[in-house]
């Protein structure tokens, strides 16, 4: 027979102790219906085998759990659940019967007034005074596993929680008002750290919160992410939304965006008061789409950027103050320090570079100002003066480009600092660097290269229209062999030309002279450009020298029939004199016979 070992010291120890292997008893009343097991206390009760408990009251009469260790005065009576350790005071259901197994819980009263009878807990690990608590009478329905709680009155008022982490006072907490109490959901793998973070959160799932109250009235929303001081603070049941920073998304409730809302907002206050159905934003920076409402598939990053936009929808503004003043323009693209930064209402404008498109019509009238594409530091900058600034459909890429354009509208410029002349003129292609039209209010030209350029060249030849349906007023030209006589073909070289080839051409101020005297006006072959110099319009010299050509050929027909006529003449004289030459001679040897 195997000996025993018994050690009791204390008060009515070792009552109906059952037959045990080594049970040492310190305390008062130990040992009350007892099986083999180690017990520090007083009136511990009766429990199954394996256990460790050390405290006044430690673990109630009545459990049938194993394996468990116990420190604190009144904690979980009875316990029927197995590996659990609990340290604390009245902590384990409020001395109502937990049969939930490996959890530590560390604090008073943790897990405190759980409904009697209830398995559904384990695997959690919960540390905090209060912490996963009840506000007074026992949890109905009460669920949690694998749930990690760290903070005072963490999850207090939570009665279901799965794979969700909480560290922080009051993190995934809920108010105690009303009565009954109305006990909150936390759904399932959610993470919230900080104090008051995902509070009052009730069913959602899949959600990230780090941040002091960092969507602290989020209501039903899953799979979002939220780190920051109030980040999604106030969101309702709004889902898929990213807010990093300060206040981003602060203010997105009253079931403002729907349960797929895919917005994203990274830094201070960025997409702050997004609300009704703005959805697909995505936010970057401080202030950044701050007062952003109904608007959708915006994308703003930068400070500022798109920061008055209210319904405006697929915007793109990224850059400080990109397109900051535009509440309700769509399918605007501003990337730049203040590009785009004055357009109010106005569409489809693409604007990229330090300052491109600044001062944009800022009013409210619609139709104007749209359709533009401005790529390069301060292309189409626009008058400062921003109710001007109503051109649409220009095209101007090159540095310092169509900057002071106003109202014109339809222009192509292409290079460096080139139609900057041009206002209010519209229709014009400019092209090259510091290519220019003579005024502000040129319009319907084309300008390629500047004063500078001494060669062009192309690959083919240039085809122009010449169709009938095209013209009118036709007439033949006349006096084209005067004209072409009365010019002064000369051999040159042009000043200041890096190439001093030579060329052949005219004199623009002889021609001048000579057309009127000739009765030629009105023919726009000689005009003056942007800085005064004559231009002539050399294709305009064909035609006359075409009309003087036939004009010579006319004349040189005329003259060979006129000598045909003479030759035909000449023979029948010739013939006559001949015979009578013959008759004359015949009679004078007649007469000297």
């Amino acid at each position: 027979m195997k000996r025993q070992f018994y050690l009791f010291i204390g008060v009515m120890l070792g009552f109906q102790f059952a037959t045990a292997q080594v049970s040492p008893i310190l305390g008062t009343d130990q040992s009350i219906q007892v099986t083999p097991r180690g017990i520090t206390g007083r009136l511990s009760g009766t429990l199954s085998p394996s256990n460790l408990y050390f405290g006044g009251g430690s673990f109630g009469s009545g459990g049938t759990g194993t394996q468990n260790t116990g420190i604190g005065s009144d904690r979980s009576m009875p316990l029927s659940g197995a590996n659990n350790v609990m340290v604390g005071t009245v902590g384990g259901a409020a001395r109502v019967d937990f049969s939930g197994s490996e959890n530590t819980l560390i604090g008073t009263n943790v897990f405190g007034y759980i409904e009697p009878g209830n398995t559904a807990i384990n695997g959690n690990v919960i540390v905090g005074f209060n912490a996963f608590t009840a506000p007074g009478t026992p949890f109905p329905r009460f669920t949690a596993s694998y749930t990690t709680v760290i903070g005072a009155e963490a999850m207090r008022s939570t009665n279901e929680s799965t794979y969700n982490t909480a560290i922080g006072a009051e993190a995934f907490s809920f108010p105690e008002t009303g009565s009954p109490y109305t006990y909150g959901s936390t759904g399932i793998n959610s993470v919230a750290y900080g104090v008051r973070a995902l509070g009052n959160q009730r069913s959602g799932s899949d959600n990230v919160a780090y941040g002091y109250k960092a969507m602290e009235m989020s209501l039903g929303a899953d799979s979002c992410t939220a780190i920051g001081y109030l980040a999604l603070n106030k969101n309702v049941a709004n889902g898929r939304m990213t807010a990093i920073g300060r206040s981003a998304m602060e203010n997105t409730e009253a079931n403002a965006l729907g349960i797929n809302s895919f917005n994203v907002a990274i830094g201070y206050m960025s997409l702050v008061n997004v609300l009704s159905t703005g959805t697909n934003n995505v936010a970057i920076g401080r202030n950044a789409l701050l007062n952003t409402s109904s608007g959708s598939s915006n994308t703003a990053a930068g400070f500022g950027a798109l920061i008055s936009n209210t319904t405006g929808a697929f915007n793109v503004g990224i850059g400080s103050g990109a397109s900051n003043d535009n509440t309700t323009g769509t399918d605007n693209v501003a990337i730049g320090y203040r590009t785009l930064s004055g357009n109010k209402i106005n569409t489809r404008n693409v604007a990229v570079g330090y300052e491109a498109m600044r001062y944009a019509d800022s009013r409210t009238t619609s139709g104007i100002q749209a359709y533009n594409t401005a790529v390069g530091y301060k292309a189409m900058h626009g008058s400062t003066t921003a109710a001007n600034n109503t051109g649409a459909n220009n095209v101007a890429i090159g540095d310092s480009v169509l900057v002071n354009v106003t109202s014109g509208s339809f222009n192509t410029v292409v290079g460096a600092f080139a139609g900057n002349n041009i206002t209010t003129g519209s229709n014009n292609t400019v092209i090259g660097f510091g290519a220019e039209v003579p005024s502000g209010t040129s319009s319907n030209q084309v300008r390629i290269g500047n004063s500078a350029i001494s060669y062009a060249g192309v690959q083919v030849a240039w085809t122009i229209t010449s169709d009938r349906r095209l013209k009118e007023n036709i007439k033949p030209i006349a006096n084209g062999l005067a004209f072409i006589k009365a010019l002064r073909p000369v051999v040159y070289h042009r000043t200041n030309n890096l190439m001093p080839d030579r060329e052949l051409g005219f004199i623009a101020q002889e021609l001048q002279e000579v057309m009127p005297q000739l009765g030629i006006t009105n023919w726009g072959m000689i005009r003056s450009d942007d800085k005064g110099f004559l231009t002539v319009r050399y294709n305009d010299l064909i035609a006359p020298i075409i009309s003087a050509v036939q004009e010579q050929q006319t004349q040189l027909d005329s003259g060979k029939k006129r000598r045909s006529t003479l030759k035909t003449i000449s023979v029948v004289d010739y013939n006559l004199l001949n015979a009578q030459a013959d008759a004359i001679l015949e009679r004078f040897e007649n007469v000297t016979k």
